[in-house]
């Protein structure tokens, strides 16, 4: 799919397993791992790839949802493909030791894109709290379930799926631009997403 949209002289996509990368060492000058770490069961090897296929002095990008912003304490992710879930000091100690130098940053937007987004999380954490009446927690358990599963149902089921109208998605870009969102180091708790910038030491 990716291949019929994109092309290019210097474009390749390939489907590899990340605890186990088909290149030689010290391959590339950057790494990137957009929106992956959370879903890796085994993280240990997945870090150590990244940093063997890099040459000495090479950067590793990461980007993952902000723990804080989307969970209470101790609460498991409310994403059904999510393992784990991280806070800025839990992402610093976990890829720390793989690099050489590491700087995580939060992504923040202007205040209303900012609140839209705090808003959408706040409601789906608000659904994944334990409710004190077992059939209350049974319902939201069914939802969950069947929030996984339908799309594949409805595959299987030849039923058509349902997708938001173009003029919906027009609206917001019309709106919003990536000069709305910006970086910075500090009020990571409130970021909506944490980057980590790493660096393989030489």
């Amino acid at each position: 799919m990716a291949e019929a949209r994109f092309a290019g002289d210097n474009l390749a996509f390939q489907v590899v397993d990340g605890g186990a990368l088909p290149f030689a060492d010290a391959s590339f000058d950057l790494v990137t791992s957009f929106q992956v770490i959370e879903h890796v069961v085994d993280v240990a090897p997945y870090l150590a790839e990244i940093t063997r296929v890099l040459v000495p002095g090479g950067r590793a990008v990461f980007t993952t949802p902000n723990r804080v912003l989307r969970l209470d304490p101790g609460m498991q992710p409310w994403n059904a493909f999510h393992v784990t879930e991280y806070s800025a000091d839990g992402l610093a100690r976990l890829i720390g030791p793989h690099f050489a130098e590491v700087e995580i940053e939060g992504l923040f937007a202007t205040p209303e894109l900012h609140g839209i987004e705090a808003r959408r999380v706040g409601r789906a954490r608000e659904k994944a709290r334990i409710h004190p009446n077992p059939l209350v927690q049974g319902t939201r358990r069914l939802d969950a379930w069947a929030g996984r599963h339908w799309r594949g149902l409805k595959r299987g089921l030849g039923l058509p799926e349902k997708r938001r109208p173009a003029t919906a998605d027009r609206s917001f870009l019309e709106r919003w631009s990536l000069d709305d969102l910006f970086y910075r180091v500090d009020d990571l708790d409130e970021a909506l997403d944490l980057i980590a910038l790493c660096r393989r030491g030489t």
